[in-house]
């Protein structure tokens, strides 16, 4: 048998032998207790060895993900018992940092490309480039939305490349 070679692996080890689990089982159990001590290292490192983590794992996981997200969540609104114990068991937030090369929020991309595609549909109606973004800019007031001209405008000149096929009357607003 290979020496482990970090703490979590001897972690496990013990759990299996002192506790009579499956390495599987342990694996989870080393995973909880490190995820609420703020350490995402023991499920990065056995997810990218094959290991596959069980419900309460993941639950754990997306828990944590909201809680970054939105710092005031409360676990008392989930209505699943198992997934509200979880949630009051880890009141740590855990954010996807990275360090490679920081991009846009991906909900603002997705955003304003379907505003450059919304523009781009007003246009085809004949409208002018101005004209679609006043039109596209109310509709976006209207369904709680609030963009300035300027930035529907920036979302289109960003975007206009990436639209194909534009129909009118395919046009939202």
């Amino acid at each position: 048998m290979e020496t482990p070679g970090t703490p979590w692996d001897i972690e496990a080890l013990a759990v299996v032998r002192d506790h009579d689990r499956s390495m599987g089982n342990a694996r989870d159990i080393v995973i909880m207790d490190w995820l609420a001590k703020g350490d995402t290292r023991p499920f990065a490192d056995w997810i990218m060895c094959g290991h596959a983590p069980s419900q309460e794992v993941l639950i754990a996981l997306a828990v944590m993900m909201t809680r970054a997200d939105n710092p005031s969540f409360d676990p008392a609104g989930i209505d699943d018992p198992k997934m509200r114990e979880i949630a009051d068991i880890f009141p740590l937030g855990i954010e996807v940092t990275g360090k490679g090369k920081r991009t846009r929020d991906p909900a603002n991309i997705i955003r304003d490309k379907l505003i450059a595609r919304d523009v781009a549909r007003a246009m085809a109606r004949n409208l002018s480039r101005e004209k679609a973004v006043g039109l596209v800019t109310d509709w976006l007031a209207e369904i709680g939305i609030h963009m300035g001209t300027d930035a529907v405008e920036k979302a289109y000149k960003t975007h206009k490349s990436e639209i194909v096929g534009t129909k009118p009357d395919q046009s939202v607003p």
